[in-house]
């Protein structure tokens, strides 16, 4: 696996768009700065850009700087949720791209158990864009092979490997409010 992981973040460091098995799907990514690549992931999905993408990282120091401070109190929760497969919106930081953000202030974020996620993150040593790999409103792809019949040379590379299979997206809850926003 090794080699898929150098090679994923080989393509991230140069750019690039990548594909790689999830919790629950395959997810697409890129680095969360690269705006040429963050339009692309847009447009490729057919994605309206106002909905924003999800941010994916291996620890929490690697997407700390992307948020604003919050009250002490409303980290117990969340840290007691991750690793795991649970997105939290948090109040986002200046420096976040808007295209990241989409219509809101907040940052969607998900520390993940996944091991190719977290080998990916973890040997980039930041956090990537993890935005399901499918065209907008149409079923996600859980192998390799719908990603690429999907997409075709649209993704630069699909790092193989299975997805956890576990049941849907994320859940997405807001962490100011504690308001759950997706089951």
């Amino acid at each position: 696996m090794t080699s898929e992981i150098d090679i994923a973040v080989s393509f991230l460091r140069q750019g690039k768009i990548i594909a790689y098995p999830t919790e629950a799907m395959f997810g697409i990514g890129c680095d969360i700065m690269d705006e040429k690549a963050l339009k692309k992931i847009i447009e490729i999905k057919k994605r309206p850009p106002e909905k924003g993408l999800i941010i994916v990282a291996a620890k929490w120091e690697q997407v700390k700087r992307l948020t604003q401070k919050m009250p002490e109190s409303h980290y117990k929760k969340i840290f007691k949720s991750w690793p795991g497969h649970t997105t939290w919106l948090f109040p986002a930081a200046p420096q976040v791209p808007a295209i990241i953000k989409g219509k809101y202030n907040t940052v969607a974020i998900r520390i993940s158990n996944n091991p190719t996620i977290k080998n990916i993150c973890d040997l980039y040593d930041k956090p990537i864009v993890s935005t399901s790999a499918n065209i907008h409103n149409k079923a996600a792809a859980t192998n390799s092979d719908e990603v690429i019949n999907t997409f075709g040379n649209s993704i630069d590379y699909v790092v193989p490997g299975e997805i956890d299979k576990l049941c849907g997206a994320s859940k997405i809850i807001d962490a100011i409010t504690g308001k759950v926003l997706r089951i």
